[in-house]
């Protein structure tokens, strides 16, 4: 009795989030499909090759406090053809306080596995349901999403088995899991990020991503300068969390400022 009672009060909550994403009478400036087409154009799929030089700040906290030390290196970022893009850290030098120093290994390994986990994080936004949660001042939106197969999981369990071929049903789905509270335990899975939100600009030009894990989350923001007439990262900020043999837990931030940038179309 209890199941299905359950089962009515969630049929009923995904029945009122289906009907609150229907078109109203001010119709929405720009469509998660629009956008969604503007962020991955056919120009932003063309083959190249970036690299760069960095400065970077590590504010790391640990169970015995926090502490600031300096990064340098060279970024490497590069795309081929139908392939997501890759962007590689190399930390050639490392200047940490006294305490850490015979970590600094481990620390400098940490920070380029979570800089080449994140690489593909604009790609994750294929893999996920997506819908626009906010519209902010100066033509940016708020990107929400949850992963396609808990969606599909929730309609097994749910909806009905047409839903998942309605993609207005299935984004109505996402936005319910995203930001229902009795859902916030539900959703939390293992592997890959559960859930996704992002800022984007009404020409697909995106300032942050930040992505969902059972253990945590990883952010990212992005400013931009032109070069080549094309958008290029000037600084990026990464969120890095992570356990490290002989540190413990590690919570933290990287800001990396880049120059001397090299930029090429590939064939």
């Amino acid at each position: 009795m209890v199941n299905r009672l359950l089962a009515l009060r969630i049929g009923a909550l995904l029945l009122a989030a289906v009907l609150l994403a229907a078109p109203s009478a001010r119709a929405q400036p720009l469509t998660i499909d629009s956008l969604l087409t503007r962020i991955f154009s056919t120009d932003d799929r063309t083959s190249y090759d970036l690299t760069a030089a960095f400065n970077g700040t590590l504010t790391l906290g640990l169970k015995e406090g926090r502490w600031v030390a300096l990064a340098a290196g060279t970024f490497h970022e590069w795309r081929t053809a139908g392939q997501p893009r890759h962007w590689k850290i190399n930390i050639d030098q490392l200047d940490l306080p006294t305490l850490l120093r015979p970590f600094s290994g481990a620390l400098r390994r940490a920070i380029e596995e979570k800089a080449a986990m994140q690489s593909e994080s604009l790609e994750a936004l294929h893999s996920h349901e997506l819908f626009i949660l906010e519209e902010l001042p100066g033509g940016r939106y708020v990107l929400a999403g949850i992963r396609s197969d808990l969606v599909d999981e929730a309609i097994d369990r749910y909806g009905h088995a047409a839903d998942k071929t309605n993609p207005t049903t299935r984004r109505a789905i996402a936005r319910w899991l995203f930001v229902a509270p009795t859902m916030r335990e539900w959703i939390v899975r293992r592997g890959g990020a559960y859930a996704i939100q992002a800022v984007a600009d009404e020409q697909g030009l995106v300032y942050s991503v930040t992505l969902f894990y059972n253990w945590g989350r990883l952010d990212m923001t992005f400013n931009y300068v032109t070069i080549a007439g094309r958008p290029i990262w000037r600084e990026v900020g990464t969120g890095i969390i992570s356990d490290i043999d002989g540190v413990g837990h590690v919570t933290g931030h990287l800001s990396l400022t880049f120059s001397q940038h090299k930029f090429a179309l590939l064939p």
